[in-house]
């Protein structure tokens, strides 16, 4: 009988010695496995990170400089991205300022004219319209320009 019990007991220590290194392994694998979640967590972060930005910073004026902060890791965040991309539109210098470079986004088609724009277009329609308390003469503002000589300038192709 005690035979049997220490034969069944070595065979019981050594299923227990293979279940024990199995479940090491499987505890290894699943460690393993852990982190290649959290490292795929962190490059979706990332890669979402510099999609954003590149939408964000998409015709800023220091758009280099911060996708560069996020390449070093200064900005980790949406938030930041945007608290900096718009700190630094402010302080860009670009000629005619942010509201040109926000005019000019947005496409011919729905721009608005600018103060010279309107003041050209009401020059060029006067040109076409008889001068008032000279109706009977039947001329122009814009044929007595070209009679006198004042200099004109180019507006879209016609001559005013």
């Amino acid at each position: 009988m005690e035979r049997r019990f220490a034969s069944l007991e070595k065979r019981t220590r050594a299923e227990i010695r293979n279940k024990d290194s199995a479940l090491a392994e499987a505890m290894g694998h699943i460690e393993n496995l852990e982190s290649q979640v959290t490292q795929a967590g962190h490059q979706l972060h990332e890669a979402d990170l510099h999609a954003y930005a590149a939408r964000r910073v998409s015709g800023h004026p220091r758009a280099k400089d911060i996708l560069s902060l996020i390449e070093s890791g200064r900005i980790t965040s949406r938030d930041q991205v945007r608290q900096v991309a718009e700190q630094w539109d402010h302080a860009a210098t670009e000629p005619g300022g942010v509201n040109e470079r926000i005019r000019r986004s947005l496409g011919r088609g729905s721009e608005h004219p600018t103060e010279t724009d309107q003041r050209r277009a009401g020059q060029l329609m006067e040109d076409h319209n008889p001068i008032p308390g000279l109706e009977d003469f039947g001329t122009t503002m814009g044929e007595l320009r070209a009679l006198s000589g004042i200099v004109q300038s180019n507006f879209n192709g016609r001559r005013f």
